[in-house]
């Protein structure tokens, strides 16, 4: 009887060491898969990091993609200071609808609304941008604009505005969001005074891929493919084109197509900065 509780506390005690033995091999071993997986986390972490390129010149179309408003929109508000006629909303669905088309003449529509300037002369002009500025456009500017703004300004990229309408409707938001550089629209003056046309043509389409190409190449020395523009019209594929990275923000049907078929990223930004 001694000889079988000796057994059976021999075969208790042997059980017990073989599970211990094997608990501390389990969770050796687990502890090791932890330590590998994060180690492989970290180095997934690290090349995605590594995969993301730092662009030396970040690009911005504005309207509809860094303030909530449109180029329109903002001529809109200015030509209210001077009354609305009836055939300035027709103006309005006849320029709309051929933009929609994909065959609007830019020159010409936006010169049939540059009456709200026509006759003054340039100080006036940045006066009445500046209180346009406060009124219509400081509180309606993209969040999420503002944050890839702040990002490339980390990585100390060189921000340049691009946009259609005349520099001096840009100034304040420029200055303001300490923007480098501006690729506009240049007014027509004579004499002193806004004549109502534009000093050669507007900065759309392959205009501003030809002024934007100048600054960067030719004035910074530098490469568009060092350049990432954001850009919300299909007007603005010709630069999309060329630059290292394109991004569709906010885009226009035609645009949003385009970017589809190219894989080139669409973002929709929604929430505005508010006072």
């Amino acid at each position: 009887m001694k000889k079988l509780n000796f057994l059976n506390n021999y075969t208790f005690f042997v059980l017990l060491l073989v599970v211990v033995s094997t608990s501390f091999l389990v969770f050796s071993k687990v502890a090791k898969i932890k330590k590998v997986t994060a180690k492989t986390d970290e180095a997934v972490i690290e090349t995605n990091h590594k995969s993301s390129p730092k662009f030396k010149y970040a690009i911005f179309d504005i309207s509809k993609s860094f303030w909530e408003k449109s180029l329109y929109d903002i001529m809109y508000s200015f030509q209210k200071r001077k009354g609305i006629s009836w055939s300035y909303y027709f103006k309005l669905v006849r320029f709309g609808t051929s933009y929609l088309m994909g065959n609007l003449n830019v020159k010409k529509a936006f010169e049939s609304f540059l009456d709200f300037c026509k006759g003054e002369t340039l100080h006036e002009v940045k006066q009445n941008c500046s209180a346009i500025w406060k009124e219509e456009c400081k509180d309606f500017i993209l969040q999420d604009a503002k944050n890839n703004l702040d990002k490339h300004k980390k990585e100390s990229a060189i921000t340049i505005i691009s946009e259609p309408g005349n520099k001096e409707l840009y100034a304040d938001l420029r200055l303001t969001y300490s923007f480098d550089y501006i690729c506009a629209s240049k007014l027509e003056i004579k004499k002193g005074k806004v004549t109502g046309k534009l000093d050669g043509e507007p900065c759309s389409g392959e205009e501003k891929l030809k002024k934007v190409r100048n600054l960067i190449e030719e004035k910074l020395g530098g490469s568009l493919k060092d350049a990432i523009f954001y850009a919300n019209s299909h007007n603005d594929i010709p630069l999309l084109e060329k630059v290292g990275k394109a991004v569709a923000i906010n885009p226009d049907s035609k645009l949003e197509r385009h970017a589809k078929k190219k894989g080139w990223e669409i973002l929709k930004f929604k929430n505005v900065i508010k006072g």
